[in-house]
C-alpha cells in the first residue's frame, strides 16, 4: 500500500533525497511538497496524510507555526521535522509542543526507523482509540440493556403486585365482614378479573421464555379467520363497553363468499388478536373507537411468498397514538414508549412482542403505523390463506355442546400437598359428575389407588418428600390389571418446557400448568380418556 506524505521543504533536491531514502528503507510513499503556509493549511484541508514531514527553517515559514497548525487541523498525523537547523534544547521543545520525533539532515540515516516508529505508534493509537470506542459503546449498551432490565423488573414487581393487592383485599373483607349482595358480588368480580390479569401475566413470561429458546409449537389445522376475529371480541367488549369505546367488525370478502380459512393453531391466532384489541382498548379514550376489518388480499405482499392470496386483519383505534421515536421499537420485548413510575398504562411490554413473533410462525407479517401521539394507530396482520382446493374439502373444528354433566361417573383421584388446590378441583370434578377423592401425598395417593380404582389421574408434581414424578413412575410399574395404565395428568404450576417433557417422560400423558380454567380441565381429562 502506497503512503501518502505532506512534506513541507523548500528544497526539491531535500525531498528527492529524503524520497529516495524512504524507499529504499522499504516505504513505498507518495510526497506532496508545500512551501508556504497557505499551501500547508490547503493540503490539510483536502486531504488526510499517513506523516507530515517538515523542515525547521523556510524563508516565508517556520515549523512551529506548521505545528501549530498540524495539531489544530490533524492532531492524529505523525509530525517530523526534518532539518538541518535545530538545537537541542528546540527540539526538547517541539516535542513538548506534540511534535512525534525530529531528524538531522546531517543524520538521514535515523530517518526511516523514526518514519516506522511514528507509523507503528499511530497505528497502535488508532487501533487502542478504536477499542476504547467499542468498549464505550459495548459499556453503554450493557448500561443501557442493565437500565431496561431494571425497569422491567420494577414494572414486573408493580403489575404482579397490583392484582394481589385486590385480590389479598376483596378476600379479606369476605372473609371478615358481613357484605351486602351488591358487595359480595363487586368482591368476586374484582378477585376474578384481577386473578385472569394475572395469570395473563404468567403467560406472557412464559410465551417469551419459550419464543426466546424456539419451543412455541403450534397445532394448526385449517381456521376461519372471522370466527377467530368474533371470539376475541367476545372477550374484551365488556372491557370496551366499560369505556363506552365502540367496538366495530367489519367483515369484506372477495366475490366468492366462502369462509377465509388459514392454517393455524386456533388459540393462538385468537391470542394474536386479543392482544392487538386489548392494546387498543387500554389506549383508547372512553367514547373512542376500535374497529376490526378482516378481508382478502390481492396476489400477496410483503414477506408472503409465492405470490399466494392473503387475509389481512387490521386494527385500528382513535387512542394515544405512537409517537415516530418508538414506532421503529413496538414490536420489541420488554420495551415500553413510557416505562416511568408516572406511566398511566399498565403491562409488561411483552404483548406485541408476542404477537409479531406468532403471526411470523404462522408464515405472515405484522406492521404498525401512526400519525403520531394522540392521534391513534393501525396494526395491520398478513396471512396466508389455504388454496382453494384445501379450503373446500377442510372446516375449522366446532366444539360440541357440553352436557351438564361431562364427567359423569368418572373416578378420579386428585394428588397435591395443597390443601385449597385439590378441594377446589375435586369440587369443580363433582360438579362436572366425577367421583373424587383426594390424597395429600405419594404414600396416601398409592394407598388409596389400590381401593378407589380411579378412571383417571390427576397429580401435583412439586410435594414433600415425594414428588408426582415417583408417584407416576411406580404406577407405571404395576400391571394393567393393577391400573398401571392409567390415564395421567400432571397439574402443576412447574410450567415451563422442559417441565413438561419431563412429565411426559415420567409417564403422564399430559402436563397443565396452573392456574387451569375449568372447561380447560375437562376437556383435558377427556382428551387423556379418549387417546
Amino acid at each position: 500500500m502506497t503512503l501518502r506524505f505532506l512534506l513541507l521543504e523548500d528544497s526539491v533536491l531535500d525531498m528527492e533525497l529524503i524520497h529516495a531514502l524512504l524507499t529504499e528503507g522499504g516505504i513505498a510513499c507518495e510526497l506532496v511538497r508545500v512551501q508556504t503556509r497557505s499551501e500547508f493549511e490547503t493540503a490539510l484541508a483536502q486531504h488526510s496524510y499517513d506523516s507530515i514531514l517538515s523542515d525547521y527553517a523556510l524563508p516565508s515559514f517556520d515549523g512551529i507555526s506548521a505545528l501549530e497548525i498540524a495539531q489544530q487541523l490533524s492532531p492524529e498525523t505523525p509530525f517530523i521535522f526534518v532539518t538541518a537547523t535545530m538545537g537541542e534544547e528546540v527540539a526538547i521543545e517541539t516535542l513538548k509542543k506534540g511534535a512525534t520525533d525530529y531528524v538531522l539532515k546531517q543524520r538521514l540515516e535515523r530517518l526511516v526507523p523514526s518514519v516506522k516508529r511514528a507509523l507503528r505508534e499511530a497505528e497502535e493509537r488508532r487501533a487502542r482509540q478504536q477499542a476504547e470506542a467499542e468498549l464505550r459503546q459495548q459499556k453503554e449498551e450493557l448500561e443501557r440493556v442493565n437500565r431496561i432490565k431494571d425497569e422491567f423488573i420494577a414494572i414486573l414487581s408493580h403489575e404482579l403486585r397490583s392484582p394481589l393487592n385486590a385480590i389479598l383485599g376483596w378476600a379479606q373483607l369476605l372473609q371478615t365482614q358481613k357484605l351486602d349482595p351488591a358487595n359480595v358480588d363487586r368482591a368476586i368480580e374484582t378477585i376474578a378479573r384481577n386473578a385472569k390479569l394475572q395469570t395473563q401475566l404468567i403467560e406472557d413470561l412464559l410465551d417469551i421464555s419459550r419464543i426466546i429458546r424456539g419451543k412455541i409449537v403450534l397445532e394448526s389445522r385449517p381456521i376461519n379467520l372471522a370466527a377467530v376475529i368474533a371470539a376475541a371480541i367476545d372477550t374484551v367488549r365488556l372491557s370496551a363497553q366499560a369505556k363506552a369505546i365502540e367496538l366495530r367488525f367489519e367483515y369484506q370478502q372477495d366475490e366468492t363468499p366462502t369462509p377465509l380459512l388459514v392454517l393455524g393453531d386456533p388459540s393462538r391466532l385468537q391470542q394474536i388478536v386479543w392482544n392487538l384489541l386489548t392494546n387498543a382498548i387500554k389506549f383508547t379514550p372512553d367514547g373512542g373507537r376500535v374497529e376490526v376489518k378482516l378481508e382478502t388480499g390481492g396476489r400477496g405482499r410483503h414477506l408472503i411468498q409465492n405470490s399466494k392470496p392473503y387475509a389481512q386483519i387490521t386494527v385500528t383505534d382513535t387512542g394515544k397514538g405512537i409517537s415516530a421515536d418508538f414506532l421503529p421499537y413496538i414490536f420489541d420485548s420488554f420495551r415500553q414508549a413510557d416505562g416511568s413510575t408516572t406511566r398511566r398504562f399498565g403491562g409488561l411490554g411483552l404483548g406485541l412482542a408476542i404477537v409479531r413473533h406468532l403471526v411470523e410462525l404462522h408464515g405472515g407479517t405484522i406492521s404498525a403505523s401512526s400519525p403520531g401521539e394522540e392521534k391513534g394507530a393501525t396494526f395491520r396482520i398478513e396471512l396466508p390463506l389455504l388454496i382453494a382446493e384445501t379450503s373446500q374439502n377442510s372446516t375449522p373444528d366446532t366444539p360440541n355442546p357440553e352436557t351438564s354433566s361431562p364427567l359423569a361417573n368418572l373416578r378420579i383421584l386428585v394428588v397435591d400437598d395443597d390443601r385449597d388446590s385439590s378441594e377446589f378441583i375435586a369440587f369443580l370434578l363433582e360438579q362436572s359428575g366425577a367421583i373424587a377423592t383426594v390424597a395429600a401425598s405419594v404414600q396416601s395417593a398409592l394407598q388409596v389407588f389400590s381401593s378407589f380404582h380411579p378412571d383417571v389421574l390427576l397429580s401435583d408434581i412439586g410435594m414433600p418428600e415425594e414428588n408426582g414424578y415417583s408417584l407416576i413412575r411406580k404406577i407405571r410399574l404395576l400391571s394393567p390389571e393393577q391400573g398401571g395404565q392409567i390415564p395421567a395428568i400432571a397439574l402443576t404450576a412447574y410450567a415451563r418446557d422442559q417441565d413438561r417433557d419431563e412429565a411426559i417422560a415420567a409417564g403422564f400423558q399430559l402436563h397443565l400448568a396452573k392456574p387451569v380454567a375449568p372447561h380447560d380441565l375437562i376437556a383435558a381429562i377427556k382428551k387423556v380418556l379418549d387417546s
